[in-house]
């Protein structure tokens, strides 16, 4: 923060603008508040990445598994019950 803080007072001094000290003050709080947001950002980044991996995800998987095993088990009946054998199979 400091860092850009220097760089934007020698980029002021640069175009010829001498920043005030109430300037600085006001420069000094807006970047305050920019890296208060960044954290903010990056904190919902990494909530939104949890969520994902952790609850969406697994349910998405967990129930497309669930219905390719029921369509294999209705096909596997089918294959059964066409051959003649009277078992059934249960889930």
């Amino acid at each position: 923060s400091e860092e850009v803080f220097s760089k934007t007072a020698e980029e002021l001094k640069l175009k010829g603008l001498n920043p005030t000290a109430d300037q600085k003050k006001i420069i000094e709080k807006e970047f305050k508040k920019a890296s208060n947001m960044r954290y903010a950002c990056q904190l919902a980044n990494l909530g939104v990445s949890l969520a994902l991996l952790g609850l969406i995800i697994p349910i998405f998987t967990r129930k497309s598994t669930k219905k390719k095993h029921a369509e294999e088990m209705k096909i596997a009946q089918q294959q059964l019950s066409s051959s003649g054998n009277p078992a059934v199979l249960n889930d």
